[in-house]
């Protein structure tokens, strides 16, 4: 269902996720349960129910410290191109939190 995921915690009060949806897996997904395309599947309850249940499940797993408590869907493809991945495909990790800045934000605003 993911690309990639990339967790952000590190000197932060919890953690988050940003998610990499695979476009062919979205796509598939998509046509399996009814809907137009990959982006209406991604915007919709029923697909964010399931991610919410994915998530639940891993974080049983999980100290109470490590679990994932917010999360962030990236339709967006990246590129090595862009710098977003490395020659050998793994996340440049300090390109993307600085490209999704604002929404790793968004995820821990309100918390006091």
């Amino acid at each position: 269902m993911f690309d990639h995921v990339l967790i952000v915690g590190n000197n932060r009060p919890f953690v988050v996720a940003l998610l990499m949806v695979d476009e062919v897996a979205i796509s598939e997904y998509a046509s399996n349960n009814g809907f137009i395309n990959g982006e209406e599947a991604v915007d919709s309850e029923k697909f964010n129910k399931e991610i919410n249940g994915l998530i639940s499940r891993i974080n049983k797993k999980l100290n109470h410290w490590e679990r994932i408590r917010g999360f962030h869907l990236v339709t967006e493809t990246l590129t090595i191109e862009a710098g977003e991945l490395t020659p050998s495909m793994k996340l440049a990790r300090k390109r993307v939190q600085k490209r999704f800045e604002e929404e790793i934000e968004h995820m821990y605003k309100g918390y006091v």
